[in-house]
């Protein structure tokens, strides 16, 4: 198993976006919304490039295509480049095979972490599904952002789990049930220990950065795209201390709960 991806800083809704062909009241403008339950879709499956422009520079170093329908034999392609006429080349994920997923999963997400950081505001990409059985190419959110990266991977006892939304949950007198139908969310749990200074440090910014509304994108395996259920989008459920337990020496832990 690699190092687990955390993607965090995401200025990707703030971004201007054209290329494609969208359907009436579901088109680009829907990029900029943070609900990925409120997807943008397009009128065919014709193979297309979408060029999105940030509105900042940061350095992006995770980019994540989130609750899509991208079939197991369509693919997506990210490139990032040094000019607005998108002639210099300067990243190319390459044509990427869709987890192959998607029948199972409510939100399908697709991660990829870039070979480095790019500051660039220019990237494009590109989406080849033609034979997508639902007609149309459907995206919930589109997250360009920066990345979490201790010097070690998490420690044994990650939690994985669901959280119930139902909360709602009421039973009269006679027996009856109502409640609010809502999807459950997904959560994890995390420690590292044993870290250094300067990346106590790092946890530090992250939390006062993201707070618990700032997004994440997170991917337990990189490896294993099938682990469709252990990526998703999410933002910290708690804002944990950053423990001092011996010289320069920093432990923590991360809890994040999934965005609808």
């Amino acid at each position: 198993m690699s190092d687990f991806i955390l993607g965090h800083h995401d200025i990707g809704y703030k971004a201007v976006f054209t290329g494609g062909t969208w359907a009436t009241g579901l088109g680009l403008e829907m990029f900029n919304r943070q609900l990925i339950t409120a997807v943008a879709r397009t009128t065919n499956t014709t193979s297309f490039d979408l060029d999105i422009t940030l509105q900042s520079s940061i350095d992006i170093e995770v980019l994540g295509l989130v609750n899509h329908n991208i079939s197991s034999t369509g693919t997506y392609q990210w490139r990032a480049y040094q000019d607005s006429g998108r002639t210099i080349l300067l990243y190319d994920s390459g044509s990427i095979i869709a987890g192959n997923y998607y029948d199972a999963m409510q939100y399908q997400t697709d991660v990829v972490a870039t070979d480095q950081s790019y500051d660039t505001v220019y990237w494009r990409l590109t989406l080849d599904d033609v034979g997508n059985p639902q007609g149309f190419y459907s995206i919930g959110r589109l997250f360009l952002g920066e990345r979490f990266y201790p010097d070690r991977n998490m420690k044994y006892g990650l939690a994985l789990g669901v959280e119930e939304t139902n909360s709602d949950l009421n039973t009269s007198q006679i027996g009856i049930e109502t409640f609010v139908d809502a999807p459950n969310k997904r959560t994890a749990v995390f420690s590292f220990d044993l870290m250094r200074y300067d990346k106590g440090n790092d946890f530090f910014r992250f939390s006062m950065r993201n707070g618990i509304i700032g997004a994440c994108l997170f991917e337990f395996n990189p490896e294993d795209k099938q682990e469709g259920l252990r990526t998703f989008i999410c933002r910290q459920k708690t804002l944990n201390p950053l423990n001092y337990v011996s010289y320069n020496i920093n432990e923590f832990s991360i809890g994040l709960v999934e965005i609808i």
